[in-house]
């Protein structure tokens, strides 16, 4: 249906995902994000489905790794914007000095500079993180 259709596939570490989703209230749906092995059951889900996804595509797709882009934003939004045939410029890099409506649940976030605080942040909560734990021995260390 869209034969020039780029896929961005944006990871990040699983158990930073869940806790960030256990910890962002939602207003409406998302009733799993309450629930640690409801966490876990959609994660492995949505892994799966990507992972079904690269194996059967015949379309382009980008991984922008969040643990990485945090790290170096300007190499990884070039390296982005030319898979996606854009061009760059440095203004994308002060989209915290933006202003206008944000309707997200990370509206706060985006008028932040891009931080690392939240690198490996479930290490703060690893004691209480047990239903997560099988992310770690299902999925690897790696996002997914």
């Amino acid at each position: 249906m869209f034969p020039r259709a780029r896929i961005i596939h944006c990871c990040r570490d699983p158990l930073d995902t869940a806790l960030s989703n256990y910890f962002q209230f939602f207003k409406y749906g998302n009733e799993y994000s309450f629930d640690l092995d409801a966490i876990a059951d959609y994660y492995q889900d949505y892994a799966a489905l990507m992972g079904a996804w690269k194996r059967g595509l015949s379309i382009a797709m980008y991984p922008v790794h969040y643990e990485s882009f945090t790290q170096n934003p300007g190499q990884q939004g070039r390296d982005l914007f030319e898979f996606c045939g854009l061009e760059w410029s440095d203004d994308f890099l002060a989209l915290d000095e933006r202003r206008g409506f944000v309707n997200t649940a990370s509206n706060v976030q985006v008028r932040q500079k891009i931080y690392q605080s939240s690198v490996r942040r479930w290490q703060h909560y690893a004691s209480h993180l047990g239903p997560l734990k099988r992310l770690r021995s299902t999925l690897g260390q790696a996002s997914a």
